[in-house]
């Protein structure tokens, strides 16, 4: 999620304010349903990031948003 929020944002296709809140909901996620230490996590969203494009980003994004957010509650 994390990704696709900044791709959005240079693509113009969210501002600055939604990216923000998708980075706050991607450290949420990664704070309550990720085990590890930070730095793990960390070295985990770098993986995640350069295994696609952003084209594959969005595709993966719009295919799995609603799941995760079933997944992963937020509120």
């Amino acid at each position: 999620m994390a990704f696709t929020a900044v791709a959005l944002e240079s693509t113009g296709r969210i501002g600055a304010l939604e990216k923000d809140v998708m980075l706050d909901i991607t450290v949420r996620i990664l704070v309550e349903h990720v085990s590890g230490t930070w730095a793990q996590k960390k070295a985990a969203l770098r993986v995640v990031r350069d295994r696609r494009d952003v084209l594959e980003t969005f595709d993966d994004f719009e295919r799995f948003a609603n799941q995760c957010l079933r997944q992963f509650p937020i509120n």
